[in-house]
This record gives C-alpha cells, structure tokens and sequence, in this order.
C-alpha cells in the first residue's frame, strides 16, 4: 500500500514519503514480488500523478511481469531530458522490441545516445539495448561492435535489469525443474557390447515416456508447442521459435527434435551463451 500523503506531510516530508514509497517497492521486488511493487508505485502515483522516480521503478517491473504493452503507454510521450528519464526511455525501447517493433526500439536508443552529459553506465545500458534490438534485426556484426565497445570500457559491464535483480516474467517463482532420471538402455546379450555405449559427441537424447503428445513450454508458460516427430529451431531466422522472456537467443541457437522412437534430441547450434 503506497504511504499517503497529508496537508501537512505534503509540505514538510514529501522528499522522504518519494524515497519511503520507492524503497518500499523495491523490497517487495527483491522479494520477486513484483505485483506488489507495481501496486504500490501505481497507488503513489495516483496521489502524485508523473513522480519520475516512481514513473521509472513502476515501468522497470512492470517490464519484470512482461507488461510490455503497459509500459509502451506510460512512457510513449516521455522527453528524454535527464539521466532518469533516458532510463525511461531505454524500458520504452525495450517494450517496444517485445512488442516486436525492433525498429522502432533501436530509433529510440539511437537518439537517446546523441545526447550529451548521459552517465556513462547508462549509455553502455543504451548500447547493450541497442545491440540487443541490432541482433534480432539479423545487424549481427553491428551488434558485437556495439558489445566490443561496452566491454572495452567496462570489462566487468551487467545490464541494467541485472543490476537490479530483474528475472524474466515467471521466473522468479517457479522453481527450476528436476532433472530427469537418466534413462537405462537394454541392451540385447547376443550384440556386441560396444553397441551399448552411448556417443561421447553430438546431441544428447532423453527417453519420454509414452503419456501423450510432448510439448515444449517455456518457463513463463506463454510457449507452448506441440513437439512432433521432426524438428523445431530456437534462433532469430524465420520460422524459428523465439522465447519472448530471453532477448539473449543467438540467431542459430538450439534445434528439439523428436524421432519415431520417441527419443527427444536437444542440439546445441553454435550458441554465444550456451543452450
């Protein structure tokens, strides 16, 4: 519940009841209860309509919940006139790429960067967004120029989301699946018992069990595909599936496949940062 203001503490200790009512939203994010958080900058900003900190914190986890179209409509008219709204405008640019308008996303990080006096940690945050918008266009060499630049200042550089322990929508609550029990060939007496040995290279295969169609679901929930007998990409080329929480997908990143004997084959593409 957001801290109310009075007459009298309107005057006397509005700087504090800003800060009281942002501190109060972020100990409920780092308790990746982000509904909450947003509830409670929504209720403040009910009572001061535009507060730009709360404007920026109410966005940074509405974009946490994939609220992306929310947060399209809070800051499409923001002006980037300071530091702080340049990091409004950076979640603006970052809703616009979910809501699959990448072009639009890297205008926006474009003229953001042609101004003067950014900090310089926010205008690497720019550029890591850039680069992000870059890759999913298939810019793929304009991208990495975008990353060399970051890491050559900042070797040690985390995004902003990272920064403040952002977690993609649904992950924060869901617990990581078991792994799988790994599955027990029979192997028949009269082969040889060379033929029993699993490859020590290439994709790696899983035994479903007979219970159904096999679907692959993303953590989030929001994927769901029907898993049939051949394959399906993850990557950025068409017609692969792309994950709407991982903006980090390569564009060839993993293939899942599924052969007549019900075996599940999970191939790494070539991916940048692991599958």
């Amino acid at each position: 519940m957001a801290i109310p203001l009075t007459p009298t503490s309107h005057f006397c200790v509005f700087p504090d009841t800003v800060g009281l009512n942002i501190l109060l939203a972020v100990a409920q994010a780092l308790d990746s209860d982000y509904e909450a958080a947003v509830e409670t900058l929504e209720e403040f900003l009910a009572l001061m309509p535009g507060e730009p900190h709360a404007v920026f914190f109410a966005n940074l986890y509405r974009s946490a919940l994939g609220r992306h179209r929310d947060v399209f409509s809070s800051l499409q008219r923001i002006l980037p006139d300071s530091n702080l709204q340049i990091a409004s405008v950076l979640l603006l640019g970052r809703a616009c790429s979910e809501l699959d308008d990448p072009m639009t996303a890297r205008e926006l990080f474009r003229k953001a960067l042609e101004k003067e006096g950014i900090d310089p940690v926010l205008r690497c945050d720019l550029r890591h967004a850039l680069a992000e918008a870059l890759e999913v266009e298939g810019w793929t060499e304009e991208a990495r120029k975008e990353l060399s630049t970051i890491h050559q200042s900042y070797p040690d550089f985390q995004p902003l989301l990272t920064r403040f322990s952002i977690t993609g929508p649904g992950e924060a609550r869901t617990p990581p699946p078991r792994a799988a029990e790994p599955a027990t060939p029979k192997v028949d007496k009269n082969e040889p018992e060379t033929q029993s040995k699993a490859p020590d290279s290439g994709p790696k295969s899983i035994q479903a069990e007979n219970s159904g169609p096999l679907r692959l679901v993303s953590s989030d929930g929001k994927k769901d595909i029907l898993l049939e007998v051949g394959a399906i990409t993850i990557g950025r080329e068409e017609g692969d599936i792309v994950l709407g929480s991982d903006t980090a997908a390569s564009r060839l990143h993993a293939q899942v496949s599924l052969d007549d004997d019900g075996k599940v084959f999970v191939e790494d593409l070539g991916s940048t940062n692991g599958t």
